[in-house]
């Protein structure tokens, strides 16, 4: 057998024993014995010089370099499977695993049923959702697409922007009723302010005003890094905290939460896609894009909330238009 092919073949057993938990589980995956799984481990750990699993009576475990190279063999197999399914040039088949990056509230709550529908669609298309509020190197962890908000962080990259998320203060209604609503930024010190930690270095918000930016001092008992923490933190009367609106949108509407200083509120946000250049994107990452974009265009709250608009109502096919008989003979007659 050609080196390079039994490499792929062994890689994809590899894989498949790293994800099936043990060598009998992988052996019975592949319709053979737990023995020539072992023995072909093995194989490929002598080729490449490295232990790869650790055996133990508690099961199967990676070891460093066996991460190492399972993470790069999950790559280049998605590589070769989305080559040979996009042969054709259509693209139709989209086969392989995409690693989708996100800040994990917004994963959460808007981009897990988007991924779970785009799995269901594709079959032979495996779904990864890293959920992260840190930046992670698309090349060393092997994402396919990044979700970022804000300023792009690496110009080197293909950005898609899919939308933007407008930025606000809340509070809740009893916090309002014993403490007042803020009418002007000044009022703020008066305040307990939940402060986002990972966002803001220290305890200055930054709003659009009519003359420009405005930096306002800001002081609270509470800190957290974390969109969720914040956000129960205000349904728990605890303050006032700046957020994206997207995050608040089911308590605005329950009348859990109010928006306050409207008239100053902080920059809106651009959300991009991003992946790595190419000539074009991968079969897998064009159906997300596509998918991505077509859930802002299409999910009531997304399209109202990112797009600043109405969804735009599901279109309709055409009914074709009846041909008279009297149409057929001016046709014919000009043919």
């Amino acid at each position: 057998m050609d080196p390079i092919v039994d490499l792929i073949r062994l890689m994809r057993l590899f894989t498949r024993t790293v994800d099936a938990g043990s060598f009998s589980a992988a052996a019975r995956e592949a319709g053979t014995t737990q023995p020539t799984v072992s023995r072909q481990i093995a194989n490929l750990e002598t080729e490449l010089g490295a232990r790869l699993l650790a055996r133990g009576t508690t099961g199967l475990t990676l070891t460093e370099a066996g991460e190492a190279f399972c993470e790069r063999a999950r790559q280049i197999l998605s590589e070769i499977d989305e080559l040979r399914a996009g042969i054709d040039g259509t693209g139709r088949n989209v086969v392989g695993r995409l690693r989708v990056n996100s800040p994990a509230a917004f994963g959460e709550q808007y981009l897990t049923p988007i991924l779970v529908g785009l799995a269901q669609r594709n079959p032979a298309l495996v779904v990864d959702l890293v959920l992260s509020d840190h930046f992670i190197d698309l090349v060393e962890g092997g994402i396919d697409v990044a979700i970022r908000f804000g300023p792009l962080p690496d110009l080197r990259l293909v950005a898609h922007k899919v939308g933007a998320s407008p930025q606000a203060c809340f509070v809740s209604p009893a916090y309002a009723e014993r403490h007042g609503e803020p009418q002007t930024l000044d009022d703020l010190v008066r305040h307990q302010c939940i402060v986002n930690s990972f966002v803001w270095s220290t305890n200055v918000w930054r709003f659009l005003a009519a003359d420009g930016e405005r930096p306002v001092e800001v002081r609270g008992s509470f800190r957290a890094n974390n969109l969720r923490s914040i956000r129960a933190a205000v349904l728990a009367d605890a303050g006032i905290a700046i957020g994206p609106v997207w995050l608040y949108f089911d308590d605005l509407r329950a009348g859990r939460v109010r928006r306050v200083l409207r008239q100053f509120e902080p920059r809106p946000l651009d959300i991009h896609a991003l992946h790595l250049p190419g000539p074009v994107p991968s079969p897998k990452v064009q159906r997300f894009l596509e998918a991505l974009e077509g859930a802002f265009r299409d999910t009531p709250v997304l399209a109202e909330t990112f797009l600043g608009k109405a969804p735009e109502p599901p279109k309709r096919a055409r009914r074709p238009t009846p041909v008279t008989p009297t149409r057929r003979k001016r046709a014919s007659r000009t043919t």
